[in-house]
């Protein structure tokens, strides 16, 4: 009677989280275009509830436009049937790690987080037979390791492309403002629409039998704590993201903007789970172009969430199952 009112309390916490991790590493960008390298606490907190409302407007869109993602999680994966145990062992797992990275200021992606922990313990309880492997190598995990790098050309050919003319000289300084505020805002979306399905999939797996028809209810529950932990735990990381926030010109902020929103945007919609997490770095990387610091620090940390975030969540999920009730 517990595990289901447990699972969404903990479904609530990982999106609040989520949230707040997320919402400065899109808006911080935007607090140094706009306002410099010492923002007025206003700016921060517009930028934060900018974010955070159109992550939030993303999430629920979610429902239309990211059938094919949720799919992924609740049917395409997995050969066995899942149930509330499964779900909350994955989703206190998740949020544990994530919560830990935050708290420690490590990146994390929520994506390597959840797959890491769903993978891990479908071996654990059912062995290879668990998993679908095609799905799994060529429709997850492929998508997940070519994204960041797809990010990171991309930038970088359009750098080239451009030979250093400006995509927005002769412009005014409010219009490139509003081009920095735009870009935000569909970056934002991107994030709600491909990071929803993941956790509403959780969810879905909460539901009693008789209300597995009604996908609202996860995806509006999702969408509902990830505003509010943007707008609250939120503003609070991204003051401490925005001293370390990659020096970036107009044109180079606004390349990487738009790079991430289309490549995480057409994740969701064509179902291939990425990470906004490493898209976002791995664009800014490649906006920078020539700087080979900045390139090796960035796979550097897309290689290491992929060696450490993918065998923790496993192993904490498989100890969650362990400890909680079934």
């Amino acid at each position: 009677m517990l595990v289901v009112p447990a699972g969404f309390a903990v479904l609530f916490a990982l999106a609040f989280v989520n949230g707040a991790n997320d919402v400065g590493k899109i808006v911080a960008g935007l607090i140094v275009a706009t306002k410099g390298d010492q923002p007025k606490p206003a700016s921060i907190t517009r930028a934060v509830v900018w974010g955070a409302l159109f992550s939030g407007v993303g999430s629920i869109a979610a429902i239309y436009v990211s059938g094919r993602l949720f799919l992924v999680f609740t049917q395409d994966l997995v050969k066995v049937p899942l149930g509330e145990s499964f779900a909350l062992s994955v989703l206190v797992a998740a949020t544990v790690w994530v919560v830990a990275t935050t708290l420690l200021r490590i990146p994390v992606s929520s994506t390597h987080t959840i797959i890491g922990a769903i993978v891990f313990l479908l071996i654990y309880l059912y062995g290879t037979s668990g998993i679908q492997w095609n799905v799994l190598l060529l429709r997850v995990l492929l998508p997940m390791a070519a994204s960041p790098f797809l990010a990171l050309l991309a930038t970088y050919v359009f750098h080239r492309l451009a030979h250093g003319r400006s995509a927005i000289s002769g412009l005014g300084p409010g219009r490139v403002k509003i081009l920095h505020w735009g870009s935000a805002a569909l970056t934002s979306f991107s994030r709600g629409i491909n990071d929803a399905p993941k956790m509403a999939a959780l969810g879905f797996f909460l539901l009693p039998f008789s209300s597995q028809d009604s996908l609202w209810l996860p995806y509006a529950f999702v969408s509902l704590a990830l505003f509010i932990g943007s707008i609250s735990w939120g503003r609070k990381i991204t003051e401490s993201l925005v001293s370390r926030e990659e020096q970036l010109d107009d044109d180079q902020r606004l390349r990487a903007g738009l790079t991430t929103a289309a490549l995480v945007s057409a994740g969701a919609i064509f179902g291939a789970p990425i990470s906004t997490t490493h898209v976002a770095a791995a664009a800014k990387a490649g906006a920078r172009a020539n700087d080979r610091e900045v390139f090796w620090s960035t796979t550097g940390n897309i290689i290491l969430a992929w060696a450490i975030t993918f065998p923790v969540a496993g192993l904490l999920t498989i100890l969650a199952s362990m400890l909680l009730p079934h």
